[in-house]
């Protein structure tokens, strides 16, 4: 699980999100309010929605976040995660603690626990 977390607010322009994205290399961004609560999560693939807006230099990030964001507690069991993998299109999962993201896991989390182990 990563805990050393890039996150974004729901007011962050959409230009501003993309430049993260690529800068940190990485597909997908938890989006936080202030006290740390999940809003949502945005990925490339919500923002390739950018091409079909009108105005894209007003977007902003609750224009195009999943609000519906599937999340588990940190006592969730690496095969409860390995399955929801497996049987979904779902590249990472928001963890969260008192109802606050605390971490996420990811395919790639789980690849590198398999070359540990």
């Amino acid at each position: 699980m990563t805990t050393d977390l890039i996150t974004i607010r729901e007011d962050t322009p959409a230009k501003a999100a993309i430049k993260i994205l690529l800068d940190k290399r990485i597909s997908g961004l938890p989006v936080v309010r202030d006290d740390m609560s999940l809003a949502g999560i945005i990925s490339e693939k919500d923002f390739i929605q950018l091409a079909f807006y009108d105005s894209i230099d007003e977007a902003k990030v609750s224009d195009f976040m999943i609000t519906d964001v599937i999340t588990m507690g940190k006592e969730a069991s690496l095969l409860e995660i390995s399955e929801l993998f497996m049987n979904s299109n779902y590249k990472r999962i928001p963890i969260l603690e008192d109802n606050k993201l605390i971490g996420i896991i990811s395919r790639k989390d789980i690849l590198k626990y398999i070359l540990k182990s």
